[in-house]
């Protein structure tokens, strides 16, 4: 295709294609383009490029035509160049023309990118029409790619064909991370590096600036194992057991045959500690309903990630975090708790906890306690049987804060569902408490109609409560139902064995005052029913069944500490009192001395019938059986006569003291001891002895196989007891011929005195004589003198004969006493 450009006469310029040298001719005439190739045209004949046109029509025109062959011929000798990174690389490009050739151009393809390069771009020579290859001053990896020359002449664009640029080398890229890192104490951090490009690294080195910017960058060197890696086989680089020493930042350098490169950005790593986290007070009071702030402060070297406190109560756990329904604050910006309503279930101990990078601290705790709160309210008992026309109490205990203002009882009868409310002061005497003051409530002359469940209610300023449980009663009769109730059981416990051992139970309970299930029954429990039904082997299921299904609410109740009481007073008189009416001898010697003072009298009248009587005989007897058998007992003897003294005739008392003073028996001098110990309340009060004189006449009864009384006994050990001083006063004033009953030696207990040189038992002696004296003193000088030889004591009997007492365990007296009672005598022989 050639252009064909005519100059017309008319100076309009028209553009044309020659086509096989055949010429379409247009013309511009009167605004309208003609197309006059369709006429015949003639040429004159060609001569100086000029052409006169000529067509039948009569339209002539002259135009200067100049012929164009075709646009530039462009070539790259090659299809692929290589060179180095850094040199100046050369691409050529030849361009034939046949026109003048009035432009150059490159451009290069890489990576789905066109870039056009025109002459005069920074870092290119060349691109020009007398000298068209591209040169590259400086090449890069930025220049690799595939390029094509561009050559312009008057007939279009010629390009060329395409040659590929590849440059062997360069510096290399490094890329490390992490870039920012904050590293908890102790902990081991690697920095990973990544080196690409060519020519490979020939060498690695990692630099350190540590934090603070008075410190200086050095190379890193491991010496002692704090770092790992860094090499070329492995440039990453491991920070081993971080510390604060090692926070700073961290550059890779790599070095290659083209040069020294390193990471684009330096790797800057922090030392995380805890945070530290502060309550400021121990504890915290506040008031119920208000809004509660417990305060935190935290410090952190590094950002807090998260906050949540922790509430601690009754053995309970429960965590506390932010958007929690009832609470504010517990952000890493507000670590504080803010409680918007406390109540009392908001009680309890708080710690609070922050995390950052290097895990989580908590703080010290604090308590929060809250005055204010609906009331705590508990009633008792929870269940009772109730016998006609007894009064009952049910204890109401009210505790917290505000105060009450008002206590209201609600009952509910049996076979009920409503509620009705208890007027007290409306019940003319029927009820009494229930108010503030007295928020139990008493239920007079119970009948019937009483029975049921009974709940109180407790106001304060904060609200309303009630107990948890109620108190529910049963009615169960008069005290003659209940006796009734009792004596049947005990008759018809001679046919049926479960009978047999629920009024045994029952025997057991009211004499000895409780029962528990821990300790062992079966004898005492085999001898009531011995002594009632003639049969020893009544235990015949397992006791609890009995208690629980027979004899728990009408006539036993349940303590909180497992055991079993009888359900009242008048319930265990009823027992007592059936049995005792059956058994006597057996109640005096089982019960308990404690109940046996309140259920038993040696009186010749009962008119009321209240009072178990017993004859003195039988009281006596069962006094001598229990002293040997229990030395403790023996004290409760004593304190029994001691305290009922005013109902106990001298012809009933002087018939035990013979009983005790002679009857068969194991009786010691301990059990003598504590007898006299109860009559007299250690020593302190001899009153007893001035109503019934013949009481010293127990204590003439020898205690051992040598004939011994109890005064021979206390002198041996009247050093151990201040007691023992009060009874020598006592019986050396009030009973001196006790000290001078011989045992089967014919040795007093002045004559212990004497052996055993108990100077103050020698001056009670001597102030006390009234007959004999010069005798009596006579035989203490005489005794005292036989043991002045220490070995002449051991053939004396004496210590032998104190019921096999070891010499080693009594005091005896040394020179001083020997001397102190010879000048007692020798004062007395003066005189």
């Amino acid at each position: 295709m050639s252009a064909l450009q005519l100059m017309l006469s008319e100076d309009l310029q028209v553009t044309d294609l020659l086509q096989d040298e055949l010429f379409q001719w247009f013309m511009w005439k009167r605004s309208k383009l003609l197309d006059i190739s369709q006429y015949e045209i003639g040429f004159c004949g060609i001569t100086s490029r000029m052409y006169t046109g000529f067509f039948s029509n009569a339209f002539s025109f002259i135009a200067k035509v100049t012929f164009i062959k075709g646009v530039p011929v462009v070539q790259i000798p090659q299809s692929y160049y290589t060179n180095t990174y850094g040199k100046k690389v050369v691409i050529p490009c030849s361009i034939v023309s046949d026109s003048t050739v009035t432009g150059i151009y490159w451009k290069k393809y890489y990576k789905n990118r066109v870039v056009r390069i025109n002459n005069g771009d920074k870092g290119y020579q060349g691109i020009s029409p007398t000298s068209p290859s591209l040169i590259i001053n400086f090449a890069t990896s930025d220049d690799d790619g595939t390029y094509v020359c561009h050559a312009i002449n008057a007939a279009g664009i010629s390009t060329s064909n395409s040659a590929t640029l590849r440059l062997n080398g360069e510096c290399l890229d490094i890329d490390i991370s992490p870039t920012i890192a904050n590293i908890t104490q102790g902990n081991n951090i690697t920095i990973k590096c990544t080196v690409s490009g060519l020519p490979p690294a020939t060498s690695i080195i990692w630099q350190f600036t540590p934090n603070g910017g008075n410190e200086h960058t050095s190379n890193i060197v491991d010496c002692d194992g704090k770092y790992t890696s860094g090499s070329l086989q492995n440039p990453s680089l491991t920070v081993t057991n971080f510390q604060s020493s090692d926070a700073g930042s961290y550059v890779c350098f790599a070095t290659n045959a083209v040069g020294i490169s390193s990471s684009n950005s330096p790797s800057q790593l922090s030392y995380a500690s805890l945070p530290v986290v502060q309550i400021p007070q121990n504890n915290y009071i506040d008031t119920y309903g208000k809004k509660v702030v417990i305060p935190c402060s935290i410090v952190s070297d590094s950002t807090v990630t998260g906050i949540y406190w922790e509430k601690y109560y009754k053995n309970e756990v429960v965590r506390i975090n932010n958007g929690d329904i009832g609470y504010q604050g517990i952000t890493p910006t507000s670590p504080s708790l803010i409680i918007n309503f406390a109540t009392s279930d908001d009680d309890g101990t708080y710690t609070c906890h922050a995390i950052n990078a290097a895990g989580k601290s908590t703080s010290n705790s604090t308590t929060l306690r809250l005055n204010g709160g609906v009331l705590d309210v508990s009633i008792s008992p929870i269940s009772a049987t109730i016998i006609n026309g007894q009064n009952q109490t049910i204890n109401c205990i009210v505790t917290g804060k505000p105060p009450a203002t008002s206590i209201i009882w609600e009952f509910t009868p049996n076979g009920d569902t409503h509620s009705l409310p208890i007027l007290v002061e409306d019940s003319y005497g029927k009820y009494t408490g229930g108010s503030v003051h007295n928020p139990s409530l008493t239920i007079t002359n119970f009948q019937p109609s009483d029975a049921g469940s009974y709940v109180c209610f407790a106001f304060n300023a904060v609200g309303v409560s009630s107990c948890i449980i109620p108190s529910v009663f049963e009615y169960t009769g008069t005290d003659v139902e209940i006796s009734k109730r009792i004596d049947g059981m005990r008759l018809s416990g001679k046919n049926c064995r479960k009978t047999a051992l629920s009024y045994s139970l029952l025997v057991y309970t009211a004499m000895r005052g409780s029962l528990s299930l821990e300790e062992e029954h079966s004898i005492i429990l085999q001898e009531i029913a011995e002594a009632v039904f003639k049969v020893s082997d009544v235990i015949v299921s397992p006791l609890v069944d009995i208690i629980e299904r027979k004899l728990l609410q009408i006539y036993l109740k349940r303590m909180e500490n497992g055991t079993y009481q009888p359900r009242d007073d008048a319930v265990q008189k009823i027992i007592i009192r059936s049995f005792g009416n059956e058994c006597i001898e057996c109640l005096l010697k089982i019960c308990s001395f404690d109940i046996l003072f309140d259920h038993v009298r040696l009186r010749r009248e009962n008119k009321d019938g209240d009072i178990l009587e017993v004859d003195a005989y039988t009281l006596a007897n069962a006094f001598f059986q229990r002293i040997q058998f229990d030395k403790g007992d023996a004290y409760l003897i004593g304190r029994y006569i001691r305290k009922f003294g005013e109902e106990i005739d001298r012809e009933t008392l002087d018939l035990f003291v013979d009983i005790l003073r002679q009857g068969d028996g194991d009786i010691t001098f301990y059990h003598m001891d504590n007898f006299l110990d109860g009559l007299t309340k250690e020593g302190t009060d001899f009153k007893v002895f001035r109503k019934f004189p013949t009481l010293y006449d127990t204590f003439y009864r020898t205690v051992d196989k040598y004939k011994n009384t109890l005064l021979h006994f206390i002198v041996a050990f009247y050093t151990g007891s201040k007691k023992y001083k009060l009874y020598i006063q006592h019986f050396c004033k009030n009973k001196f011929d006790l000290l001078q009953f011989c045992n089967c030696d014919n040795y007093t207990a002045i004559d212990f005195a004497s052996f055993l040189r108990r100077t103050e038992v020698i001056e009670f002696v001597i102030c006390n004589i009234n007959v004999n004296r010069q005798s009596m003193i006579n035989r203490i000088l005489e005794t005292i003198n036989i043991v002045v030889d220490e070995s002449r004591i051991l053939n004396t009997g004496v210590i032998d004969n104190l019921f096999n007492i070891p010499v080693n365990d009594i005091a005896r007296g040394n020179t001083t006493d020997y001397t102190n009672i010879m000048l007692l005598i020798g004062k007395e022989s003066e005189t």
